[in-house]
């Protein structure tokens, strides 16, 4: 992807605009955009989504999303989305790098297990599900709406 930025000042080397993020693909979503992959996790897992993009707004997002062959996001689809309704920003890692996590991982996990039915649709975002119609978005309304 052209535009990565290096930056004496930014954490890490690779960042991605906002701006940016239309031309990005997403592995488990097919054919999807960043609107697209959005608009399904707020409408699929909106009090994940909605705790994560206060995050977003206040800290930026701390563990970069990471980036494999021909702009394809492979981790990191939620901190994106949230990012893209945010207006913000996001690090970048290329994919199978090693990299530091959040440290507020614990809280995501809990925030997971505390409302399961997200959890299940977070779990159907896994390609071996595509085709089944339960899985397949149909909502239009605007992420975060």
């Amino acid at each position: 992807m052209s535009g990565h930025e290096h930056g004496a000042g930014n954490a890490w080397p690779f960042r991605l605009d906002h701006e940016q993020f239309g031309a990005l693909r997403f592995q488990d979503f097919r054919g999807g955009d960043i609107r697209d992959v959005a608009r399904c996790l707020y409408r699929d897992q909106p009090e994940f989504m909605q705790a994560l993009e206060a995050d977003v707004r206040e800290r930026g997002v701390q563990e970069p999303v990471e980036l494999g062959h021909e702009d394809t996001i492979k981790e990191g689809h939620h901190r994106l989305a949230a990012a893209y309704v945010a207006g913000r920003d996001v690090p970048v890692a290329l994919y199978g790098e090693r990299y530091p996590r959040d440290p507020e991982t614990p809280r995501w996990d809990q925030l997971r297990r505390d409302h399961p039915g997200e959890y299940a649709a977070r779990m159907s975002h896994d390609p071996r599900y595509w085709d089944r119609p339960q899985y397949q978005a149909e909502d239009d309304s605007e992420a975060g709406q």
